[in-house]
């Protein structure tokens, strides 16, 4: 007979195969995805780079200088006059300077949002599209976002939050779910209105830049197919909460906090913190107070630079 440590061998080495394969499998996936962003979406090169932790969590700083005198001077024909090339190269570098100032104007979590969402649409396109040529394989159309948020979107099964899906037969997505979870929420639970919505808006905006670099001359994606799509999710989302007896209430701005009274209480303890001085305790309520009734996030407060009081 095999002793046990002889029995758990096969299995430890299994395990180990199948953690390695995985570990690789997502190496080649970030690598792909870095490819992806660099040649279609260039804008979003560093909040990418960002994200994985590779520079310091700041405010996106812009490229390096534009060079336009080396450039010139490259470029200057026998005759003395500059060529054609340059003026193209130079109406290009304007247009990605313009469309990243853009990108760093809005807040982080929704160009992180948009460029998650747009690689996923880029990675459908190397998928469903590779007979067509490079040169409209990735182009955002109506066709294309229709069919991606159809086979794609709609019906996605809910994951692990935090966890990256790869599209490989041998890598499971589940990985860390108990299977309770897996049943009920990975499987019966779909994607809501609100985040179908941001997938259209985040492909959108991906054709808003191939139209401003001249990548993508077709009519916005967004037709009244994808809107009627969108109703049907919708009505998808309300008939399900509706058998599910789904307070309506769980989410909305005053939830944890119904009544004035309470609103009052949470003013209170920040004004009459002990732990921060008097003008940075006074300054905290106010946020909250302007957060709570104008209904603004965090974020929008913060940006408003509201100042320390003086006393």
């Amino acid at each position: 007979m095999s002793s046990p440590n002889q029995q758990s061998q096969p299995s430890n080495s299994q395990s180990d195969a199948q953690s390695i394969t995985r570990r690789q499998a997502k190496e080649d996936h970030e690598r792909y995805v870095e490819k992806l962003i660099n040649d279609h979406i260039p804008h979003f090169a560093n909040l990418y780079k960002k994200k994985k932790g590779n520079i310091k969590k700041r405010k996106l700083q812009e490229s390096s200088s534009t060079g336009e005198d080396e450039t010139s001077s490259e470029f200057v024909g026998n005759n003395g006059h500059i060529s054609e090339r340059v003026f193209e190269n130079q109406e290009t570098l304007v247009k990605e300077n313009a469309y990243r100032e853009i990108q760093e104007s809005r807040g982080y979590n929704t160009s992180t949002s948009y460029c998650a969402k747009q690689v996923e649409f880029l990675i459908f396109c190397d998928q469903h599209y590779a007979h067509r040529p490079l040169a409209t394989r990735h182009q955002a159309t109506g066709d294309k976002l229709l069919s991606f948020l159809y086979q794609k979107v709609i019906n996605h099964q809910l994951r692990k939050p935090g966890t990256k899906h790869i599209e490989e037969s041998n890598i499971d997505n589940n990985e860390g779910l108990d299977e309770e979870t897996i049943k009920t929420d990975a499987i019966q639970k779909k994607l809501s209105y609100s985040t179908c919505n941001v997938y259209v808006s985040a492909i959108v905006d991906l054709w808003n830049y191939q139209r401003l670099m001249c990548f993508n001359s077709t009519e916005s994606p967004h037709t009244k197919v994808i809107t009627k799509l969108l109703k049907v999710v919708r009505m998808r989302e309300a008939n399900n909460n509706r058998e599910n007896n789904v307070d309506r209430a769980t989410t909305s701005i005053s939830n944890g906090y119904t009544t004035k009274l309470q609103v009052a209480a949470i003013t209170k303890h920040l004004y009459n913190n002990p732990e921060q001085f008097y003008k940075f305790s006074f300054r905290n309520a106010i946020a909250f107070l302007m957060s709570h009734y104008l209904l603004l996030r965090g974020e929008s407060v913060r940006n408003i630079e509201f100042a320390n009081l003086q006393f």
